[in-house]
């Protein structure tokens, strides 16, 4: 099981770093005019997404750390 949400939190984790690469290259090409606002609120929707995923991945690491503490 620990496994697992290690793999989950990893994926997500790579999910989260090509988010931020589309972002940067949406966000390049609104700069320059190409594209549209749509592009970018579709970006921004699902980056907030991935935070949510890892924050959730986190959450619950810490959650089974404290649970063998005590």
């Amino acid at each position: 099981m620990r496994a697992l949400l290690w793999i989950l939190f990893i994926l997500v984790a790579l999910i989260a770093f090509l988010q931020l690469a589309s972002l940067a290259i949406v966000l390049i090409a609104a700069a320059f005019g190409i594209g549209g606002i749509e592009s970018l609120s579709l970006m921004l929707a699902g980056g907030i997404l991935v935070v949510a995923g890892l924050f959730a991945g986190v959450l619950l690491l810490r959650r089974k750390a404290l649970s063998r503490l005590s």
